[in-house]
């Protein structure tokens, strides 16, 4: 039995009931003028094939927020179901506490994921689906320190249980953390420096991010462990008078202690290395670079170039930098709404095995 497991369905439902009284609180406010939506949404990935659900947002615009969710508050939440059998449900607020310029997040989410497994380390090349059951909620406050610096506390609790595992592989075989399923309560601060003229769709600006998060049995954990993560972004206009933005991200993430193999650092899926397997390649610590060139074409289509490199190893063990991975590609953009100059994409790209195909909403980064 994972250790700990009693105590999840309990600290879930309390999670859950604090999620949406603190949703209500926030959002029906008197005076608060709310905006109710709801879409239907479609994608496409290559960990997921097609798949297809429902959104539903309430949003209340901040003073200056203009159409974008992420400068005012937001409730939102949604169900998919995929073409290899993925089915989850999730919620999501994004509020600030009352007159002040507190920010609260809240998160939560449950899914059953059929995935594959291709072992850890920059060389690994095993390959064996499972279904896990897993399950998450997080809480984040952030306490303004100026105009663009936010800090704060967080709290993370995960669990995820194997559901199916491939008889003679390394999941069933045992000896590999995590491989019937962990449980994790993690406790932890975060510093956020954010001058981007837009969360979703940033055209200027930077953002520089740092977290640390500890789990504990003495919390309820099933294993001791530490991650922690520098995330740095900026936007460019490299030629001011024309509509050309320059993205880059650089991302730095060290982990130490026992962890679960679901929670080592990864490369792959829609946001960081596409054109990766998510979770093609694993371990204790990860260096990768992102960089995107986007421009706008006519009236609300574009196209994109991108391109990044990474690599994943042990610090403790040698970080071999001489071979890194690489992925590149081409997309297209057509922006949905002109106030928060939100995108669909279609991107191609490719890394090891040939192009990959993905159809999404939001920029990867």
């Amino acid at each position: 039995m994972i250790a700990g497991s009693r105590m999840p369905r309990r600290l879930f439902a309390a999670l859950a009931f604090g999620f949406w009284a603190s949703s209500l609180a926030c959002m029906a406010q008197s005076g608060a003028k709310l905006a109710f939506m709801g879409l239907p949404s479609f994608f496409y990935m290559p960990e997921t094939g097609f798949g297809g659900g429902l959104m539903v947002m309430v949003t209340r615009s901040s003073p200056g927020g203009k159409g974008d969710p992420a400068l005012g508050d937001s409730l939102r939440a949604g169900g998919y179901y995929t073409e290899y059998g993925q089915a989850g449900g999730w919620a999501s607020l994004e509020a600030y506490l009352g007159a002040s310029r507190t920010r609260l997040g809240l998160d939560g989410s449950i899914s059953r994921y059929p995935s594959r497994f291709f072992g850890i380390g920059p060389s690994a090349s095993a390959d064996e689906t499972y279904v896990p059951l897993t399950g998450s909620a997080a809480a984040r406050l952030g306490f303004a320190l100026s105009p663009s610096f936010r800090a704060g506390p967080r709290f993370r609790y995960a669990m995820s249980r194997t559901l199916e595992a491939k008889s003679d592989g390394l999941l069933a075989q045992g000896g590999l953390t995590g491989g019937e399923g962990y449980v994790s309560n993690a406790v932890g601060f975060a510093l956020c420096f954010d001058t981007r003229d837009s969360a979703i769709t940033p055209t200027k600006g930077g953002y520089l991010d740092l977290t640390a998060m500890a789990a504990s049995h003495v919390i309820g954990s099933s294993q001791d462990f530490i991650l922690s993560c520098l995330d740095a972004r900026a936007y460019l206009r490299p030629l001011p008078a024309s509509k050309l933005v320059l993205a880059l991200q650089a991302r730095a993430e060290a982990a130490f202690g026992d962890l679960p193999f679901q929670e080592l650092l990864r490369i792959g899926g829609d946001k960081l290395m596409r054109g990766y397997y998510d979770g093609r390649y694993r371990d204790l610590d990860l260096l990768a670079l992102q960089a995107e060139f986007r421009l706008l074409i006519w009236w609300r289509f574009g196209l994109t170039v991108f391109g990044g490199i990474a690599q994943v190893g042990s610090l403790a063990s040698g970080f071999d930098l001489r071979q890194p991975k690489a992925s590149g590609g081409i997309g297209a953009r057509v922006r949905l709404d002109d106030d928060s100059n939100a995108n669909m994409r279609v991107d191609i790209a490719w890394a090891e095995g040939g192009p990959q195909l993905y159809f999404n909403f939001g920029e990867a980064f």
